[in-house]
């Protein structure tokens, strides 16, 4: 006797559409939840029916959407890399010199997110092989293109002239920073100290890197007098 093919019944476009829609609504909201519960427990402390009690849905939609709670936690991840990519790709060039702009672009990276989500990825996500294997090159990914935009922009303001590629000065930074965010999370008592050391450790690499011309390291200046000479015309 042989077993009749199961045949899938295809939806209406509208209503394909429509639960697709509500179930990245309902993963939308797993994910915040999970977010702040994480943030305010820990990674051991929650459980997917937590997640559930404050987001809606169903346990099954949880194990169909993430797999596990380490896929959660990884989702989670990747949310915060996002926003952050996002929110890195908007800072626009201002300030009076190369390296202040670098700074505030740092400062940006780490105000995206609070220091205890932050501090969470690196001390729970360790402990988990899963997340371990596939955060360091999702971390870079979210990295590289605004590093590398950035450098861009900032090249053309101050006629700033790269010895070497930019994408490779990028680079370079991001696997820099990628390990004193490490060691600046793991040590709270010294946070804001290290975050200023390794701001001063990241515009001191960049500027390993290129040549500015004096004409052009501060432009407020060159304004200045660009305008008073306008001026007097």
């Amino acid at each position: 006797m042989t077993k009749k093919r199961e045949t899938k019944i295809a939806l209406p476009a509208p209503q394909e559409q429509f639960l697709r829609r509500r179930g990245e609504v309902r993963r939308r909201k797993m994910i915040e939840a999970a977010r702040l519960l994480f943030q305010e427990k820990g990674f051991a402390g929650v459980s997917f029916a937590d997640v559930i009690a404050e987001s809606g849905g169903s346990l099954s939609s949880a194990y169909k959407f993430f797999g596990n709670k380490e896929g959660l936690f990884f989702a989670v991840f990747e949310d915060a890399m996002q926003t952050m990519k996002e929110r890195l790709a908007g800072i626009k060039i201002h300030g009076t010199s190369f390296s202040d702009n670098l700074k505030s672009f740092i400062r940006g990276i780490f105000e995206t997110y609070p220091e205890r989500l932050m501090s969470l990825f690196i001390s729970d996500g360790i402990k988990i092989e899963s997340f371990r294997t596939k955060v360091l090159p999702v971390f870079e990914k979210s990295l590289l293109v605004p590093f590398t935009d950035l450098l861009e922009k900032m090249a053309a303001e101050f006629s700033a002239v790269f010895l070497i590629p930019i994408e490779d000065v990028a680079l370079t930074l991001v696997r820099l920073f990628r390990g004193t965010v490490i060691e600046i999370i793991c040590v709270d008592d010294f946070y804001q100290k290290r975050l200023e050391q390794t701001i001063e450790l990241t515009v001191a690499t960049v500027s390993a890197f290129l040549t500015i011309p004096n004409s052009a390291r501060n432009m407020k200046t060159n304004r200045i007098s660009k305008a008073g000479k306008g001026k007097k015309q």
